[in-house]
């Protein structure tokens, strides 16, 4: 784990790859608390870790063949 210190408004960047995924900044420290903000690419995640505690169910997205997307195909279909 990468530790540094960061004062109110300070940035850290966030690079993949040499692609830059966006920008942490320190928005406000109150007390024991820290407000950040984050700038990153759409396709970057942020959970909260208590978030990640709570069952996660993954959407089920309906396909062509009138299956979904969480049932692979020809599941339950036999050979003979």
């Amino acid at each position: 784990m990468l530790v540094i210190s960061r004062f109110p408004n300070q940035k850290v960047y966030l690079f993949e790859g040499g692609q830059l995924l966006g920008t942490l900044c320190v928005v406000e420290i109150r007390g024991l608390q820290v407000r950040l903000g984050f700038d990153m690419d759409p396709y970057v995640q942020i959970t909260r870790e208590e978030l990640l505690a709570a069952p996660v169910q993954a959407p089920v997205m309906p396909m062509a063949d009138g299956g979904d997307a969480a049932t692979p195909p020809n599941q339950g279909a036999s050979d003979g």
